[in-house]
């Protein structure tokens, strides 16, 4: 690893809300360690945390706070908020953010129940007292994006998706507020020594990243196991 010459592959699991995040990550350890592949799929996080102790994982992301084993290590990588992805259409929310008041109002189209990300989402409106009913439901944000783009949905997505908005063209996103909700999103891995020498290499390489590298990673010194 010193010498800059790692091999082996990386088998990566993580959230489907992980997803805009993951190219940084594995982008820079791939330049940094060409002879280096990632595998990655996306799962929820309990079959996430059961793959990662069954060694069938060697890495998992998602929510830190769900995973509940003295078996597994983890290191936070951000905290994220909620947003809401709208259609740039003068019919839809225009300001920077929006109340899960008003989003419950809106045509929503949403992640199926089964998943974490809509059970968070679920949560917050039933607490707000809002009772939701999604006129779409699909397993895929992009999907989701996509019915955004068309121009007649709102749908519900993680805050960083803010760092790849582009993709979506005529969308606009907006901070979901009152209530502001917070997730700690990390990686997690089964707890050994020594760190499997592909997780210590991407450890390490993410403490070097800077801001211009990775303006979502929450700093070395926020960070803890």
């Amino acid at each position: 690893m010193m010498k800059g010459n790692l091999t082996g592959q990386l088998r990566i699991g993580a959230m489907p809300s992980c997803s805009p995040i993951l190219p940084f990550i594995t982008s820079a350890l791939t330049q940094r360690y060409p002879a280096v592949t990632v595998n990655i799929c996306f799962l929820g996080i309990d079959e996430l945390r059961r793959r990662v102790l069954n060694f069938e994982l060697d890495l998992g992301i998602g929510y830190l706070n769900l995973l509940g084993s003295s078996q597994i290590a983890m290191r936070l990588l951000y905290s994220d908020d909620m947003a809401l992805l709208v259609p740039s259409k003068p019919n839809f929310p225009r300001n920077k953010s929006a109340t899960w008041t008003e989003a419950a109002a809106l045509p929503l189209c949403l992640l199926p129940r089964s998943m974490e990300e809509r059970r968070i989402v679920d949560a917050v409106f039933a607490a707000e007292g809002l009772d939701v009913m999604p006129r779409i439901e699909a397993d895929s944000f992009v999907n989701l994006a996509f019915h955004v783009m068309h121009g007649h949905y709102a749908t519900i997505i993680a805050g960083h998706f803010r760092y790849v908005t582009g993709a979506f063209p005529g969308t606009r996103i907006l901070r979901l507020v009152s209530p502001s909700i917070q997730q700690q999103i990390g990686l997690f891995w089964f707890e050994s020594e020594p760190v499997l020498p592909l997780i210590h290499a991407l450890i390490g390489m993410l403490d070097r990243m800077d801001e211009e590298q990775a303006p979502w990673l929450s700093r070395p010194e926020a960070r803890g196991r």
